[in-house]
């Protein structure tokens, strides 16, 4: 991997699409400031105008924060969606791995800085109307990190690990599915466990069935130490996560190539 050629691709990759994260910014700045202008409207109508309104949009733009960072994890081949844009970018003078990671870091850290901005500046509209309507100022920005902050202090471990391995399946469902690949990845995420769990359900079902028949009791009796579990559970989920990354880096070098399919 040449570092000046990925930051070249990763420069390339802003400038060709700096229309729409400009109009990313907009939409996040305008659902920010919609939020708050209406929560401090109500509170002012109520006659309880005060911190409090602003908190609760900061706890909605807290909450919308990781489903959008999902929604564009699942956008990881934005630039891989029509025959054009797919010659473009197979003749760009770069590997594989460059061209990935350039489409990784625009879709997590430069989206994230997008969504900060749209923050920011809903912040700032915000701090005016609020002074104007009831003539105090909070600042969304502040109570926005301090919600996500106090999420993460529950538990900082289980949060990580969560996110970074429900990150990886939306990242993995970008480069599987062509077509609509959010709504997919989110299908299977309902899909699955409830597979597993009819499974499960059959299996014990026909246990506890052979058990009546032949007139004994299957009884389970296992006792594990939480901290070994807990690490067990860590140790699957990354495992998981750093394969649904790598399996998505190997179906974005083939999603280069012209098909008509619905996944690769």
């Amino acid at each position: 991997m040449n570092t000046y050629r990925f930051l070249k691709v990763l420069k390339w990759n802003i400038a060709c699409n700096k229309r729409n994260h400009l109009s990313t910014v907009v939409r996040f700045a305008s659902v920010c400031f919609l939020l708050t202008v209406m929560s401090c409207i109500s509170s002012w109508f109520a006659g309880v105008a005060d911190y409090g309104s602003v908190t609760i949009a900061a706890k909605v733009c807290a909450f919308i924060f990781p489903v959008v960072m999902m929604a564009f994890a699942s956008e990881l081949t934005f630039n891989l969606r029509t025959k054009q844009t797919i010659v473009n970018y197979a003749m760009l003078p770069a590997s594989n791995i460059e061209k990935y990671l350039s489409n990784f870091i625009i879709k997590t850290l430069w989206s994230a800085l997008l969504f900060f901005a749209g923050l920011l500046i809903a912040d700032c509209l915000q701090a005016l109307v609020s002074f104007v309507i009831t003539k105090s100022a909070y600042s969304l920005t502040l109570l926005f990190f301090t919600e996500l902050s106090e999420c993460i202090s529950i538990e900082p471990e289980v949060f990580c690990i969560l996110t970074l391995f429900v990150h990886s399946t939306f990242v993995f469902g970008a480069c599987y599915f062509r077509r609509r690949p959010m709504l997919w990845t989110v299908l299977l995420w309902i899909l699955i466990p409830l597979l597993i769990s009819f499974i499960v359900g059959m299996v014990m079902g026909a246990a506890d069935a052979l058990a009546e028949k032949n007139g004994y009791l299957i009884a389970i009796h296992l006792h594990f130490d939480e901290m070994a579990v807990r690490c067990l559970a860590y140790f699957v989920a990354f495992s998981l996560s750093a394969l649904n990354y790598w399996l998505s880096y190997r179906l974005f070098c083939r999603i280069q190539v012209i098909n008509n399919k619905v996944h690769n």
